[in-house]
């Protein structure tokens, strides 16, 4: 967030949104809208929403993807009278929405808590057929650690590095990511002595992602701590490949996931990866193929499709 976002109420594309809401309600008139669905962010799509939901009197389906004022993370930085705008604009669309609709229950529950209004959840979802019920150990030394990505703010190597440095022996184990550690994480890993530990390789393709996430000994879900209200993106990338998630994710959704498709185990971290080195433990799962698919895109199109139906019918 720059600077300038941090000082504009909801979001800068405010302006825009209510310069267009008359238009946007004369095509929706003209075309025959039943139902309007809005997504954020931008939490501003949500402004039009309301205006085409009241004008046309039909159902609205909130979409809110991850939280927004009650994030500890996102909104820092803030001046409180923003931070006030923002709460009660989001209180006035998530009680005035017919349906407000989540990607984690745990956010769900939340709002619920906080403002009584009706919600459902959508997870996020994988969108090929491609799942593995299970790929051999690669039997590597050092033992490699995959994290699809590049680490960042909302998604920091600090948890990353701590595991590393704690475990029995850092300089068997590699931490692969898609992108160079930022100057803080990489003084972090420099002062507990594991910097050797983490090297990066060029970004690819999802298309090519799947065969090179199925040669790592375990695939690393990571966030930071104080977002234990979200689901990873990730996790969707990884529950179709057919190798252990080592997940350092504060989240009963994603343990409840991990545990129902067999994808990974819920014991501690740094005992899975010093078994691994000890050579106790082979680095293999067998996933449930049926249960995986219920996160495919086409379940959570479906589950979305029933919703609209419902409410139009």
């Amino acid at each position: 967030m720059n600077v300038l976002d941090r000082w504009i109420p909801i979001d800068s594309w405010v302006p825009v949104m209510w310069w267009n809401r008359a238009r946007v309600v004369d095509h929706a008139r003209e075309k025959g809208i039943r139902l309007v669905w809005s997504t954020g962010d931008p939490w501003s799509g949500h402004l039009i929403a309301e205006t085409v939901a009241n004008a046309l009197g039909v159902p609205w389906i909130a979409d809110w993807r991850d939280p927004w004022t009650l994030c500890r993370v996102r909104n820092l930085g803030r001046p409180a009278w923003v931070k006030a705008i923002d709460r009660a604009m989001e209180r006035r669309w998530m009680t005035r929405a017919t349906l407000n609709t989540f990607t984690a229950e745990e956010t769900a529950r939340r709002y619920r808590e906080a403002y009584g209004m009706p919600t459902a959840t959508i997870h996020n979802a994988f969108d090929h057929d491609d799942i593995s019920g299970g790929e051999p150990d690669p039997g590597k030394d050092p033992i490699e650690l995959v994290f699809f990505g590049r680490f960042r703010e909302l998604s920091p190597a600090e948890p990353v590095i701590r595991l590393v440095a704690g475990c029995d022996d850092p300089s068997r184990v590699r931490v692969v990511s898609f992108g160079p550690l930022n100057d803080a994480d990489r003084g972090l890993a420099v002062q507990l002595g594991v910097a050797s530990s983490f090297v990066s390789e060029e970004p690819i393709p999802l298309r090519s992602a799947l065969q090179r996430l199925r040669r790592a000994d375990f695939l690393v879900l990571s966030t930071d701590p104080r977002r234990d209200e979200i689901i990873p993106a990730k996790l969707w990338d990884y529950l179709p490949v057919g190798r252990p998630i080592l997940t350092l994710v504060p989240n009963r959704d994603v343990d409840r996931i991990i545990q129902e498709t067999g994808s990974g185990s819920l014991r501690d971290p740094l005992h899975q990866v010093n078994e691994r080195l000890a050579g106790r433990t082979r680095a293999v799962i067998k996933p449930d193929v049926a249960a995986i698919r219920h996160y495919a895109a086409k379940e959570a199109t479906a589950k979305l499709a029933t919703l609209m139906d419902g409410l139009i019918a």
